[in-house]
């Protein structure tokens, strides 16, 4: 514990020792004092303890940081002990894929949808118009989307069945 405190002690003097020899409010207090003006030592002791206070913030950031790394890299290998075998990736990897290929064919079937005649309410079952060649390709489009559920489904099964 102590071997940790002194670590933490001397982060936190690194960053203090930086932040109450430089920086910009340093500089202009030294400006104004060598321009003849006198600082109170009061002023002083308040930016040392601010300057603490940043260098302790700066210290657990740093900590932070560098566990966020660490735990960001070992979390491919937990994945792997949570799910040893290749067919679970095969499996994420084929959904993912036809997820895809469903929201695709989804924007190709909204651009097929028919168009309202002008004129006509859209409760009018001849309301709507479509040339013929837009109807067997929204009748494919249609027939590619049930397709690619059927097989998601069917990759959801084999996930849920997965141990």
């Amino acid at each position: 514990m102590f071997h940790r405190l002194w670590d933490f002690s001397k982060a936190v003097g690194r960053h203090w020792s930086a932040l109450v020899t430089g920086g910009v409010v340093i500089g202009l207090m030294s400006i104004w004092q060598g321009t003849g003006h006198s600082i109170p030592p009061t002023v002083y002791w308040l930016v040392a303890m601010i300057a603490l206070f940043v260098a302790c913030f700066k210290a657990w950031e740093a900590e932070r940081k560098a566990k966020e790394a660490a735990i960001t890299q070992k979390a491919p290998s937990r994945l792997q002990e949570t799910f040893p075998t290749k067919q679970w990736t095969a499996l994420y990897a084929e959904k993912k894929r036809l997820e895809d290929a469903l929201d695709a064919e989804l924007e190709i079937l909204q651009g097929l949808e028919p168009k309202l005649i002008s004129g006509m309410q859209p409760d009018d079952p001849y309301a709507f118009y479509m040339s013929e060649s837009q109807e067997n390709e929204y009748q494919k489009v249609s027939r590619r989307i049930e397709r690619i559920k059927e097989e998601l489904e069917t990759v959801k099964q084999k996930w849920k069945a997965e141990p």
